[in-house]
């Protein structure tokens, strides 16, 4: 009977669930209720952008922020493979009019939280120059240092500002790549000021809402998506660009629109 069989799955799921990666239930439930929920809400709302929505990647740097614009930045890579050309050529340069975040629109396709894949389109790709790597090891204590083309993270609000320091963050590898954006998270974007108030108040009210991704299955999924952005990691120690894009592992496209 239908009984019988729900019972007999019921008993080999608890030693199925041990051979998925932690956090697969829980992202794949989320790509369901997206799919069942969001579309509907958008044609019900008719288009109209709610407080909790994330914001298009292309629209990001059009919000602007409280302080003055870098001059240089002109527009967001729009897909992957386009995200990683431009970091090899000069993105995060004050004078290079593309900007790479580390958002693609694989995030919420693969089941990122809302919460988490906002905090991703707050933060851009770079490499450090020389005058980076000159200040970042004349301050950092011995045994920790960088080089000249090494990728890192910041923030895209202060870096595009002259009036504030800028936060940023060299992850020493892809596998700490999830480690550095929690740290993003945790430690600046709330306190960054020229975090704009509209993007202030999504995250706020997304972090009432919703929990972050989490799990075994998210990590890998960074490690994924930065190797989509050209990202690897470097022999010598920390993350280079290389220009070359690595397909997601579903197969599926990961262009940002």
């Amino acid at each position: 009977s239908t009984k019988d069989a729900l019972l007999e799955l019921k008993k080999c799921h608890p030693a199925q669930m041990t051979e998925r990666p932690r956090g697969s239930q829980k992202t794949f439930l989320r790509r369901v209720w997206r799919r069942l929920h969001e579309e509907n809400e958008k044609e019900q709302q008719g288009g109209q952008q709610q407080l909790g929505e994330l914001l298009p990647i292309d629209s990001i740097v059009s919000l602007g922020s409280e302080s003055p614009n870098r001059p240089g930045i002109k527009q967001v890579a729009q897909t992957v493979e386009e995200g990683a050309k431009a970091l090899v050529a000069g993105a995060g340069d004050p004078d290079f009019g593309i900007r790479v975040l580390l958002a693609i629109d694989e995030d919420k396709r693969f089941g990122l939280a809302n919460l988490d894949c906002l905090v991703r389109q707050n933060i851009e790709l770079f490499r450090a120059s020389e005058i980076q790597v000159k200040a970042f090891n004349t301050e950092k204590e011995k045994g920790e240092s960088i080089s000249v083309g090494q990728v890192g993270i910041q923030c895209i609000h202060c870096s595009s500002s002259d009036q504030h320091d800028t936060y940023h963050s060299y992850p020493p590898s892809l596998d700490d790549l999830f480690t550095a954006v929690r740290a993003f998270k945790s430690k600046h974007l709330l306190s960054c000021p020229c975090f704009p108030r509209a993007q202030k108040d999504k995250f706020e009210s997304l972090k009432e809402s919703s929990s972050s991704s989490f799990g075994s299955i998210v990590r890998t999924y960074y490690l994924d998506s930065a190797q989509a952005l050209g990202l690897r990691n470097d022999k010598s120690g920390g993350i280079k660009a290389t220009g070359k894009s690595k397909p997601i592992k579903s197969g599926q496209s990961a262009n940002r629109r």
